[in-house]
């Protein structure tokens, strides 16, 4: 897309651009013979609670249950703001079986599919923004071709088979770990360099100046605009961003749960290795 008809879609309000969003739902809708139909007064926007019920007996009936066995351990509001508009996701679970299921819902009531309002929602982005984050392609609009920009540019990866984990129960040594551990930094490396280092040699024969990770697949450059509207269209890039300072934004945490008082007694938690895990 040219610079000038990116400024045009970019000036046009954001309901301007979801409208066109729910139009291209909805011409996919027509074709599939599920045509949305008007909303009548009982389905417009509902309470959270009132989302909750419809989602248990929306389970409970499409998979021949009782409400009763069937319990909401999570729900979460996903928001599309391309498309302007957002659905509560609920992960319900079976109390006998421990079954777990899943549903979206619109603030209406209605199902959704997330996997296709979230193809929609990057469709209308990159329609918007290309392959920039949208601080970054306003800068890029309003900067001339030959100013220097930095840059973060996240390139595409393909998924890299993780060494095996040790067998449950098994007992290992700290050695074993820490050989573990190497092993899947090294092998994180070696994809790393596998993405980034075609591209940064194209980059840097161009007389540019670049640097790349070791374990993420990005490249920090300063670059021209006109180079950058050139990189955005090869076939490597995910997204560019504007490199950012990230800072705690938990900043009173530590004085909150007395972990200061700890630390002052030199107790750190320094070189201990801890583990996250996600249920």
């Amino acid at each position: 897309m040219s610079r000038k008809n990116r400024k045009l879609l970019m000036a046009l309000p954001m309901t301007l651009i979801a409208g066109l969003g729910g139009i291209v739902m909805g011409m996919e809708q027509v074709a599939s013979g599920t045509a949305p139909r008007a909303s009548s007064p009982s389905e417009q926007a509902r309470s959270a609670k009132e989302l909750e019920q419809v989602a248990l007996q929306r389970i409970a009936i499409r998979h021949r249950l009782t409400i009763g066995q069937l319990k909401v351990v999570s729900s979460a509001t996903a928001r599309y703001p391309e498309l302007g508009t957002s659905v509560q996701e609920f992960k319900v679970v079976d109390q006998k079986t421990y079954k777990v299921y899943g549903l979206a819902l619109d603030m209406a009531g209605r199902e959704q599919d997330p996997s296709r309002l979230q193809a929609l929602e990057l469709e209308a982005y990159d329609a918007r923004y290309g392959r920039f984050d949208p601080s970054l392609a306003e800068k890029v609009l309003e900067t001339p071709d030959n100013e220097l920009l930095e840059v973060a540019i996240w390139l595409k990866e393909p998924g890299v088979q993780a060494p095996p984990r040790p067998r449950p129960g098994r007992n290992v040594t700290q050695d074993q770990v820490d050989a573990l551990m190497q092993q899947v930094a090294d092998r994180r490396a070696e994809a790393v360099e596998a993405v980034a280092g075609p591209v940064l040699e194209r980059l840097q024969a161009r007389g540019f100046d670049a640097s790349a990770d070791a374990l993420a697949p990005v490249i920090f450059a300063h670059l021209p605009v006109a180079a950058l509207l050139e990189i955005e269209l090869w076939d490597e890039v995910e997204r560019i961003y504007e490199p950012q300072l990230n800072a705690p934004s938990l900043e009173m945490l530590r004085a909150t749960i007395h972990a200061d008082v700890v630390n002052g007694r030199g107790i750190t938690g320094s070189g201990v290795k801890v583990a996250e895990i996600e249920v």
